[in-house]
């Protein structure tokens, strides 16, 4: 291991470093614990620059997830704007056209005259003077 740390250090640092912080087990936090101290005892120069590798690494993923939310929040608002602007501009969002009718009302009424009185009411989105 001392012959190789160069290269396998970088690459097991930060799933040993990860695991020393978050693993339920104790006996795999002494296995792991051993392991870095066996790095840092071979190599000190190594072991402090891939630390400072990984915590750099775990800085930018924080900004990185920061402008991802951002960017959600961002968004979210503007899909909240745009649906209010969306829903003015529907008429039965706005209460046109949508008188409340039930069966009763319609009792008496010739299908004809209702039919010459849908063809006559104004185009959507138009307004009366």
């Amino acid at each position: 291991i001392s012959d190789n740390a160069d290269v396998i250090l970088p690459i097991m640092f930060g799933a040993l470093y990860k695991n020393s912080k978050s693993h339920w087990n104790k006996t795999i936090h002494g296995l792991i614990y051993n392991a870095l101290k066996l790095f840092m005892e071979m190599n000190q120069r190594l072991f402090d620059e891939c630390t400072v590798r990984y915590k750099d690494e775990r800085q930018r993923e924080r900004a990185k997830m920061k402008e991802r939310e951002e960017a959600w929040a961002a968004l979210e608002q503007a899909a909240i704007s745009n649906a209010d602007k969306i829903k003015a501009q529907i008429p039965s969002a706005n209460n046109q056209y949508t008188p409340a009718i039930d069966n009763e009302d319609l009792d008496g009424v010739d299908p004809a005259d209702l039919a010459d009185t849908i063809k006559n009411l104004p185009e959507k989105g138009a307004v009366d003077d």
